[in-house]
């Protein structure tokens, strides 16, 4: 048996233990790279979940910015009664739309709204859409206008002359933008609480005569104030008693002033005007006395001469305030009760205004996050 030499054995041996090293070499760098490259997938997946993270938090708190920045742009002003429409907000990367969509609208009561504000956040190529609603009440409205004539007693009129009438007739110009507005009753009185002596029935409107509701209730659905009106003072610009009548003759014609009078007061033509006329106690209208506006009236009214009222009157609005009240009267002659609810919401603007009131008050507790 010929054996190898030793040299070629150990020669041999080694070449295949380098061939062997190689071999391992290069299965613990695959085992390395793959090791490498699964990492690499992690830390990328974890970095991208971070930007995930970071930009749904971003757009989170722009829509909770946004609803709050919305609610609180319509939450105090001196501007045209809040409108109810969307606006954009861009806050950081994100833009935030917020959308209000009426809930509720009881006559007498805040229109309530449900304000919804949805902001979308785009960075390093991430978008993320987040929303948050809350309900919001429409604190702009002062009170409702039911009819060119309320009252929450009882209404007489002689004769078939003159005018009540409950379609607006509010015209389109730089103070009424929007124009005629819905139609109105042209009285709203206590179950029979309308009564005509001769000729055909004056009032006319949607319906002509409103007599379906007792006399409270028939006030409070015009959601007025009394108690506040009747014992505050910050909202008026005239308390006369202790204020001059104002001139009106020197007055801007876009202002329409709140003047409170208490007791039982009387106005002839001399205190002609527009705005808020707040009585507290009966009011007598005679000669030919004209108001644009709204005439507030705790007590009755009685109109003794060639009155003109373009806007809204309400009386016997002290029966809110637990007192006897009689009945108003339109008395004989060629009267004109027109409803306008440009006249009337100039006035209400005019009282939200010194109230520093206006726009949108969270209903608290109503804030959510939508998932």
């Amino acid at each position: 048996m010929t054996s190898m030499p030793r040299g070629r054995f150990t020669d041999s041996v080694r070449r295949d233990e380098r061939g062997a090293a190689l071999m391992i070499v290069l299965i613990t760098l695959v085992g390395l790279t793959a090791l490498g490259a699964a990492g690499l997938t992690m830390t990328t997946g974890d970095i991208r979940h971070s930007e995930n993270v970071e930009a749904s938090t971003e757009a989170f708190y722009a829509a909770d910015a946004g609803l709050q920045q919305y609610m609180g742009a319509n939450a105090v002003g001196d501007h045209l009664r809040w409108k109810a429409i969307p606006d954009t907000f861009n806050i950081g990367s994100s833009e935030v739309i917020v959308t209000p969509t009426l809930v509720s609208n009881l006559l007498g009561r805040e229109p309530m709204y449900m304000v919804r504000s949805v902001a979308t956040h785009t960075e390093v190529g991430v978008t993320t859409t987040r929303a948050v609603s809350a309900l919001g009440l429409d604190v702009s409205v002062a009170f409702v206008a039911t009819a060119a004539i309320a009252s929450g007693t009882g209404l007489h009129k002689n004769g078939g002359s003159g005018t009540i009438d409950g379609v607006d007739d509010a015209p389109t110009n730089a103070f009424c933008p929007t124009g005629a507005g819905p139609d109105v009753a042209g009285v709203a009185t206590p179950p029979a609480g309308y009564d005509q002596v001769g000729g055909s029935s004056v009032p006319n409107g949607t319906p002509d005569i409103d007599d379906a509701e007792d006399g409270l209730t028939l006030l409070r659905k015009t959601g007025i104030d009394w108690e506040y009106l009747t014992t505050e003072d910050s909202y008026k610009d005239y308390d006369i008693g202790s204020d001059t009548w104002p001139n009106f003759a020197t007055l801007p014609a876009s202002e329409f002033p709140v003047i409170y009078m208490d007791g039982d007061v009387a106005v002839n033509a001399g205190k002609s005007g527009r705005g808020m006329l707040i009585v507290r106690g009966d009011l007598d209208l005679n000669g030919s006395f004209s108001w644009e506006g709204v005439i507030l009236v705790g007590g009755a009214f009685v109109s003794g001469g060639a009155n003109t009222v373009e806007g809204a009157t309400i009386s016997g609005l002290n029966l809110l305030l637990g007192e006897s009240v009689g009945d108003s009267d339109l008395g004989n002659g060629n009267k004109t009760f027109q409803y306008n609810s440009c006249n009337v919401e100039r006035s209400m603007e005019q009282l939200r205004k010194n109230q520093k009131l206006t726009g949108l008050a969270p209903v608290p507790g109503s804030w959510m996050e939508e998932i």
